[in-house]
């Protein structure tokens, strides 16, 4: 049994080596804990699905991934928490961020 929680900088430690993490989510579905992790680009999502599919995140076998591409696009997450992180900042308190960046 494993007491130690999945939390967004958890997520981000194992992820990060195979691109920039964008955005994480961690939601309970069923029987079991789900991420979504958000990457710029294919590439580095492709990558960390390849380097981390059965991967363990903690000793003794605990939390062994199991990895698929989403459906969705680009993450949604409203407010910076253990359970989900934007990295960007793009959709967080836009009255306090000032103007967007310019695209691209």
């Amino acid at each position: 049994n494993n007491a130690s929680p999945v939390t967004v900088s958890t997520i981000h430690t194992v992820f990060s080596p195979y691109g920039a993490v964008q955005k994480v989510a961690i939601f309970e579905k069923g029987n079991g804990t789900q991420v979504l992790v958000q990457y710029p680009d294919l590439q580095s999502a492709a990558t960390a699905k390849l380097a981390l599919e059965g991967h363990a995140i903690y000793d003794g076998g605990y939390c062994r991934l199991k990895c698929g591409y989403s459906r969705h696009t680009d993450l949604n997450v409203k407010m910076n928490s253990e359970r989900s992180w934007d990295y960007t900042g793009s959709n967080l308190q836009p009255q306090m961020m000032g103007p967007p960046p310019p695209p691209g």
